[in-house]
C-alpha cells in the first residue's frame, strides 16, 4: 500500500512540476512589459493612401459587379424576381429631393440653402 501511495505522489508531483521547469529563467512579465512598450510607441498607419490606387484599378467596381452577379445567380436559382425597378441607393437619393408635407412639416427644417 505504501508503494502505491508513494508512486501516486511521485506521479502527481511530476505532473505539476512540468509547468514550473518547462522554461527555467524565462519570465513572462519582462516579455509583457516590452510588448506593452512597443505597442505604446508603435506608429499607427491607415490604409487611406490605398484608396486612390484601388479606385484607379477599378477594384470597387469589380467587387460591386461580382456581388451583383452572384446575387442575380442566387435569385435566378431560387426563382426570386426583382420586385423593384430601382435600387435602394437610387431610391434614397431620389427621396432626398422630396420635402416634407403635411401637418408636421413645420417641425422638420431643411438644411438646403
Amino acid at each position: 500500500m505504501v508503494k502505491i501511495t508513494a508512486s501516486l505522489v511521485t506521479l502527481a508531483l511530476s505532473l505539476f512540476a512540468d509547468g514550473v521547469f518547462a522554461h527555467p529563467g524565462h519570465h513572462g512579465t519582462t516579455e509583457m512589459k516590452s510588448r506593452a512598450e512597443y505597442m505604446a510607441n508603435a506608429k499607427r498607419t491607415s490604409l487611406a493612401h490605398c484608396a486612390d490606387v484601388l479606385k484607379a484599378r477599378g477594384t470597387m467596381d469589380k467587387v460591386i459587379e461580382r456581388r451583383q452577379s452572384k446575387l442575380d445567380r442566387i435569385r435566378e436559382k431560387r426563382g426570386i424576381k426583382k420586385s423593384r425597378k430601382t435600387t435602394m441607393l437610387e431610391h434614397c437619393t431620389a427621396a432626398d429631393s422630396i420635402l416634407p408635407q403635411g401637418p408636421f412639416s413645420r417641425l422638420v427644417t431643411s438644411t438646403r440653402s
